[in-house]
């Protein structure tokens, strides 16, 4: 499902910028999409949206863009 394929992205991401990935688990990951999904639903309306993980200034972040 979608909160386990970030969760593994997330924790590669971690390891390819030399970060501790031990602290993070699948419910926290699944939680944050299901608390972010009105927020999302408001900025997006009813367009498709997808979930991507990038890396920021070093460090890894779950970021929502519209599906083009």
């Amino acid at each position: 499902n979608e909160s386990d394929r970030l969760f593994d992205q997330l924790v590669q991401a971690h390891r390819s910028c030399n970060l501790d990935s031990s602290s993070l688990n699948r419910q926290q990951v699944a939680s944050l999409l299901d608390k972010q999904r009105e927020v999302i639903k408001q900025k997006f309306g009813d367009r498709a949206v997808e979930f991507v993980v990038v890396t920021d200034d070093g460090k890894p972040k779950i970021k929502v863009r519209a599906k083009t």
